[in-house]
């Protein structure tokens, strides 16, 4: 099994990220002091996705690894894999 405490640091504070899928992500808290060998899924935000054959925006909470993974056992769909930048 993969140690998520091994990958990189990909949500490293607030803003929004996108994520395997092409979805976006508001990271709004990540919490701190856990135990350095503790896997724990400290930053919390909202997901946003279409949902297939609607035109409608679903939002719905979640919780990520700062590695950005959204589950321990394998790769998936809302993992979070880059900060959107926005210059204007």
């Amino acid at each position: 099994m993969m140690v998520l405490n091994n990958l990189p640091t990909i949500i490293d504070s607030v803003g929004t990220y996108v994520t395997r899928g092409g979805n976006t992500v508001y990271i709004d808290k990540i919490t701190q002091g856990h135990a350095p060998d503790t896997t724990a899924f400290a930053a919390k935000g909202t997901l946003c996705y279409t949902k297939r054959g609607n035109v409608r925006v679903t939002r719905k909470y979640g919780i990520w690894h700062v590695s950005g993974r959204v589950s321990i056992f394998s790769d998936n769909h809302f993992d979070i894999v880059a900060k959107l930048c926005y210059y204007y």
